[in-house]
């Protein structure tokens, strides 16, 4: 059953590769991206707010994984 569920393609597992988990990072929509900055950073949401309308959304995926 494990192979048939789509979501398991969409993980970002701790120990993969550095260079999968940026691949990763990267294909992930604009608008869920904001989503994971809420979830993995200790940023508010009026920071976050703020990032929408000053940041591009590929800076914004290039810095989650130096956060």
């Amino acid at each position: 059953m494990l192979e048939k569920c789509p979501n398991l393609t969409k993980t970002i597992a701790i120990q993969e590769e550095p260079e999968s988990m940026f691949g990763k990072i990267m294909s992930i929509s604009d608008d869920l991206m904001w989503d994971y900055h809420t979830l993995l950073t200790d940023y508010t949401e009026e920071e976050i707010e703020n990032f929408k309308k000053n940041l591009h959304p590929m800076d914004a995926k290039k810095s989650l994984p130096t956060i």
